[in-house]
């Protein structure tokens, strides 16, 4: 499986100063919620589409970013022709969603290096409890976007 591209075609930035003067922005930015959201998109057997939105603070609840960004990456499994479409469905879960995220992680890291709070890094994303959490809203019936599970805390 390879990246053959990567597109980011939505990018949303706001900043909203907070009140106070003196704030921690290491302990303000961890409560920021994250939600992720994505699909799997098949344009033949050989090149997929794995869609991505991630949005930091969206609602602007709390001060400082409030960020929503959607991209697409074009995967590739022309030089793995002998993978089974399952096969290739679970590399796209597990390693695309993955590559595509911090993909993102990039694309943010870069948006906000001058912002006044400086770059703010995305946390790692614990991708099986995203799996999860989007097939739990799938069998619900709901189309909301599954919150991310950090896998360890913002230093």
């Amino acid at each position: 499986m390879d990246l053959a591209e990567f597109a980011l075609v939505n990018q949303q930035y706001k900043f909203t100063p907070p009140d106070e003067d003196k704030i921690d922005v290491g302990a303000l930015v961890d409560q920021y919620e994250i939600d992720i959201d994505f699909s799997i998109n098949t344009q033949d057997n050989i090149r997929f589409q794995v869609y991505v939105a991630i949005g930091v603070n969206k609602n602007g609840a709390l001060p400082g970013y409030a960020i929503s960004s959607e991209g697409v990456g074009f995967f590739d499994f022309s030089k793995a022709a002998d993978i089974s479409k399952k096969e290739k469905g679970e590399f796209l879960q597990f390693s695309g969603i993955s590559i595509c995220i911090n993909q993102m992680r990039g694309i943010i890291a870069t948006l906000t290096s001058n912002g006044p709070f400086g770059k703010y890094l995305l946390p790692s994303i614990d991708v099986n409890d995203l799996l999860s959490e989007k097939l739990k809203a799938i069998s619900k019936g709901g189309a909301k976007s599954p919150k991310a599970s950090k896998t360890s805390p913002k230093k």
